[in-house]
């Protein structure tokens, strides 16, 4: 991987979209069996999505994972139907750097950001590492890298990056949530119009900003440390969360949220946090759901209903966006 793409794979890529399914004929009302003198009552199973309501208008929200198993099946039903019900798709939360391609393009660029990849003075990450990490960091290179050892000249940071992507890739986990394209192409079938809500970051001198992108060391072997002690984590759970969500298991994916067991990709974070503060930007998240939400609330003053997705981590967090919903004086109704 070159300099210039390596840079521009830390940037946090918010995007949604989704997988298509048609919708089953009969509808997706509640089904009832009868057993015996016992009624037993099913609905359909499928990706959780909850259900926010203020003053007759509705913001249907799928919850969504990635780094799920690539061959994750679901039952799109009811994304069907909820798309069916809206009449706007909304992006998800997100962030565009300058463009919408990204500021890191132009090969007159290259210089910064190959001398921003690598540790200074022709270190390795043995020099810059404490001994007990630098120990870990060898078994995780030997397991996920082959024992790549150019990957040493990486700084910290870069070298989460290079092995958590191995890691995915090795155990055939795809980025992007499984129902991205279902939902894009569901809301083209139906006519929705579609918003984008993700926040831009405008880069006025992008050559400065790459000259000038800086990361404290302690912030930038901090990562590395963190990506090496939820890995293991991560990939032993990546299964049977994917199960859980594309059933809708509420319980296990409520329990995941509730002990935080996930990956914090805090490569892509300090990147763009680095380069929000360089832009005089203090509080990037902030920024990010304050544009969702702002585009949240245009957008039902002309639509009735609008469909959206969010991260689950968003939705079950004490302090995630669902909860700004609720503050906003949207009463939400959680899957069953």
């Amino acid at each position: 991987m070159n300099g210039l793409c390596a840079i521009a794979m830390l940037l946090v890529p918010l995007n949604l979209a989704a997988q298509s399914t048609e919708r089953e004929a009969a509808g997706l009302g509640e089904q009832i069996h009868t057993l015996g003198n016992v009624a037993a009552s099913t609905r359909p199973s499928g990706p959780p999505i909850w259900d926010f309501t203020r003053d007759g208008k509705k913001v249907l929200v799928l919850g969504t994972l990635s780094y799920l198993p690539r061959n994750v099946k679901f039952d799109a039903a009811q994304i069907d139907h909820g798309i069916a019900l809206s009449q706007a798709l909304v992006s998800p939360p997100g962030l565009v750097v300058g463009d919408n391609i990204s500021f890191f393009r132009g090969l007159m660029l290259w210089p910064g950001i190959r001398k921003s990849k690598f540790n200074p003075g022709g270190q390795t990450l043995s020099d810059v590492l404490p001994p007990p990490l630098y120990e870990t960091w060898q078994q995780a290179e030997g397991t996920h890298l082959g024992g790549d050892s150019s990957v040493d000249r990486l700084r910290p940071i870069y070298a989460a990056f290079e092995v958590f992507k191995a890691s995915a890739e090795q155990a055939d986990l795809y980025p992007d949530p499984p129902a991205i394209s279902l939902v894009n192409s569901t809301a083209r079938r139906y006519g929705l119009d579609s918003v984008d809500a993700r926040f831009r970051l405008s880069i006025a001198d992008p050559k400065a900003t790459v000259s000038g992108f800086a990361i404290p060391s302690a912030d930038d072997i901090r990562c590395l440390e963190q990506t090496l002690n939820e890995l293991e984590v991560f990939l032993a759970q990546a299964p049977g969360l994917g199960d859980a969500w594309a059933t809708g298991d509420m319980e296990r994916l409520e329990s995941w949220a509730a002990n935080d067991a996930r990956m914090r990709f805090c490569w892509s974070s300090l990147t763009n946090q680095a380069i929000a503060r360089q832009q005089g930007i203090a509080d990037l998240n902030q920024e990010i759901d304050e544009r969702w939400l702002a585009e949240i609330e245009k957008t039902l003053a002309t639509h009735d209903t609008i469909f959206t997705t969010m991260s689950l981590h968003e939705l079950l967090k004490a302090d995630g966006l669902g909860s700004k919903l609720r503050r906003a004086g949207f009463e939400m109704v959680s899957p069953d």
